[in-house]
């Protein structure tokens, strides 16, 4: 009999609705060397995926209560506030289900 790791990991279904239709996230510049943006999004400590250029990715360097900047095109990366820089393109968005390309998957560790 094969038993299954207590807490494995099961990464959330892109192809699936709601997430298949989402659009990609928002991003706005810092307006000032650690100030950000109206309406940014504040990072959380549950896996969380941010649709870029057509494609989901999770930012690099996760932690919370920090911001996702976007470098180039499509890489993400967690950076704490007093770090952003004026002009980088900072994440926003107020909802967490994927409607504004940005997903937080909290039940990826339940059963």
């Amino acid at each position: 009999m094969t038993t299954r790791p207590r807490f494995q990991y099961r990464p959330p279904d892109f192809e699936a609705a709601p997430l298949a239709a989402a659009p990609d996230a928002r991003f706005e510049p810092a307006p000032a060397d650690g100030v950000l943006p109206d309406g940014f999004f504040s990072t959380t400590n549950l896996p969380t995926y941010v649709k870029a250029a057509g494609t989901w990715s999770r930012p690099r360097l996760p932690r919370m209560d920090c911001v996702i900047v976007r470098h180039g095109k499509a890489e993400l990366v967690t950076t704490e506030p007093r770090k952003v820089r004026k002009g980088q393109a900072v994440a926003v968005g107020t909802e967490e289900d994927g409607s504004q390309g940005i997903f937080v998957h909290g039940e990826g560790f339940l059963g």
